[in-house]
């Protein structure tokens, strides 16, 4: 097993010191910097990302340290996240090909939970966010066969989380329905009502793509490759859809669509099987532009979206191959405008495990990945790999 240990400093996004200006006696700092130091050599820091002066003046993150969101790091950080030294493998079983692992705020408590798709099951196994990150007792509900995606907002715009999902006749797994899940009080199962839907959909993302305040839903069918754009109308319910762009069909030629902001615009990363598209939508949710994304990543696998220093805008971790041990990493990419920007960074995870998603499970600054285990006839094995 290829340890974090190992990699030191070379594989850490380690963040420059922010810049350190002579303010002399009587100038004031900037919204969110300190001025440290004594009246008469008064320097302005930004104690997020600065290893002298680590969350306050003077606490300094020593050699080989980094500081991000304003806590020392052991290997330096990540676009403003610890990558820390090691990680300890919490291991669970969950349903029959559990093929979706997705990570939010379900119940809205301010702490991130877990949801797995059991597509065999047709369960979402729930892991609801805990101080210690505890595993324990999660809660099964019956949902339907899904097909590995759910997109999640607050639909009917009653302040809970709601959930979308494709949902799969009995029989060969093929899709008839969009699924909405409305969000219920005191961590109750969703109340699930069914919209028929043709060609098969697959993948689908949750977001205002017409500009009107209210989320709507975008899925691509797989029959046609058509993209559907259904509308919501933020009282819970999905209009008819319309085809807004053209995807390529076939079950397994697009793997996911991930909502973005560009610029203050709707947009959409299309993830296909070895490359990346961004879409960009205007008013009425009309296509503005299409374009390759991401284009110096190769062997993609997934993508997470994750605000990785806090500024409220999303960055892009790539879920890559590493054929060298049968592992998957992480990259990191900071969004410019529409385009992309490396960090420079990798996270690696296990080998042998594929990579679900990315959150900090723990609230503990470091970033923690869920992976999981493929078991042949059996249920599925979920590794939360809790970076220390």
């Amino acid at each position: 097993m290829r340890q974090i240990a190992s990699l030191g400093v070379a594989l850490a996004c380690v963040l420059g010191c922010s810049a350190e200006i002579d303010l002399g006696a009587n100038r004031a700092c900037g919204v969110g910097r300190l001025a440290c130091g004594d009246a008469a050599a008064r320097v302005c820091v930004d104690p997020r990302n600065d290893p002298r002066h680590c969350g306050a003046c003077g606490v300094a993150c020593g050699a080989e340290r980094a500081c991000a969101r304003g806590a020392s790091c052991p290997t330096g950080a990540c676009g403003g996240r610890c990558i820390g030294t090691r990680w300890e493998d919490r291991t669970v079983t969950v349903g029959r090909e559990s093929i979706g692992f997705f990570a939010f705020d379900l119940d809205r408590d301010g702490r991130t939970d877990i949801v797995t798709v059991d597509q065999v099951d047709a369960t979402f196994h729930v892991f609801w966010g805990t101080p210690d990150a505890s595993l324990d007792a999660p809660e099964v509900w019956p949902v339907g066969r899904i097909g590995g995606q759910i997109a999640w907002g607050d639909f009917d715009e009653d302040g809970l989380v709601d959930v979308v999902a494709p949902v799969q006749s009995r029989g060969a797994p093929r899709a008839t329905h969009l699924a909405v899940m409305r969000g219920q009080p005191d961590r109750q199962p969703l109340e699930i009502t069914l919209s028929p839907e043709s060609g098969n959909p697959l993948e689908l993302a949750a977001l205002d793509a017409d500009g009107d305040g209210h989320l709507d839903v975008l899925t691509r069918r797989q029959d046609d490759g058509c993209l559907l754009l259904r509308r919501g109308d933020g009282r819970g319910h999905l209009a008819a859809g319309r085809c807004v762009a053209s995807l390529r069909s076939g079950v397994d030629n697009v793997r996911a669509l991930v909502a973005l902001t560009v610029e203050g615009r709707p947009a959409l990363v299309v993830q296909n099987p070895y490359d990346y598209e961004l879409l960009r939508f205007g008013d009425g949710g009309a296509l503005t532009s299409r374009a390759p994304f991401l284009t110096d990543v190769q062997n993609p696998w997934g993508l997470s979206a994750v605000d990785l220093d806090g500024d409220g805008v999303t960055e892009l971790m790539p879920h890559l191959r590493s054929t060298a041990d049968d592992a998957y990493e992480l990259g990191a990419y900071r969004l410019q405008g529409s385009t992309t920007a490396s960090l420079g960074c990798v996270t690696p995870a296990t080998p042998g495990t594929r990579i679900g998603t990315v959150t900090d499970f723990d609230a503990d600054g470091m970033l923690d990945i869920v992976a999981f285990r493929a078991v042949a006839g059996a249920p599925w094995e979920m590794h939360l790999l809790l970076r220390r």
